[in-house]
């Protein structure tokens, strides 16, 4: 009888101590960036509210570091990711993807040069523009790789870097997340109104994740994103979130 009493009180204090342990009827999802100073994952965090509270359930979320974020939700110690692509389920086959695409992450090309046209990735090929894109991207690295001459080809440190160097002149086009050029040209950028979109060279869906232990959730929240995106609630949120996304 002792070692059921035991077993109680150890279930007590995991529970009043551990951080990690969702409380019953809420979502809570592994982030790897802060919300509070992150305007996409802001957006995240007031869609899923909004979306899993049609469905009964309150949302939450922890703060980790990226491979303790994907660790802990794809143990089951949390309840999933806010965005992974498509293919994550094949190599995190605990976690089940959400059949609603949570955002499009889109990759343009910036230029100081009016005349500059471009239809996309393929038109760069055979041509001897200077080109940035944002050190750490891994797609960008391998797609303008394929197109473009390597003693053309710089990676910079951060975005402001990369504007920099259009307005002085030492590179024509700059590679980067919309999410990410948008937002500085929208900060610091705002008296260079030179500075524009020349194409959109690559975009790829994020979906949620949520642990096979919520399986059961998976249609529901596939529907209540759904009813927001008809409804306009979905662009609401982003625009309030990221204005300068409805800029392209």
């Amino acid at each position: 009888m002792l070692s059921k009493y035991l077993q109680k009180y150890v279930w007590l204090v995991v529970g009043l101590y551990s951080p990690f342990l969702s409380a019953e009827n809420t979502i809570t999802m592994a982030f790897n960036k802060d919300p509070a100073v992150n305007p996409q994952y802001e957006f995240y965090l007031k869609l899923y509210t909004e979306a899993f509270e049609a469905i009964g359930f309150q949302f939450d979320y922890e703060f980790l570091p990226s491979a303790r974020a994907t660790q802990m939700a794809d143990h089951g110690r949390l309840d999933g990711e806010p965005q992974r692509v498509y293919g994550y389920a094949q190599r995190s086959p605990n976690q089940v993807r959400v059949e609603e695409a949570i955002f499009t992450n889109r990759t343009l090309a910036y230029s100081m040069d009016p005349t500059l046209k471009l239809d996309d990735l393929e038109s760069l090929r055979n041509t001897d523009f200077k080109v940035d894109y944002l050190s750490g991207s891994v797609w960008s690295q391998k797609h303008l790789e394929s197109v473009v001459d390597v003693r053309n080809l710089r990676a910079v440190d951060n975005p402001h870097q990369g504007f920099m160097k259009l307005v002085k002149n030492r590179s024509d086009l700059f590679v980067v997340l919309e999410v990410i050029g948008n937002r500085i040209l929208h900060t610091s950028f705002k008296q260079e109104p030179t500075i524009h979109v020349v194409a959109e060279i690559g975009s790829n869906l994020s979906y949620p994740y949520l642990h096979k232990q919520h399986r059961a959730l998976v249609p529901q929240l596939e529907q209540a994103l759904r009813d927001m995106k008809s409804s306009g609630r979905y662009k609401e949120l982003l625009y309030q979130t990221m204005p300068y996304l409805n800029k392209l």
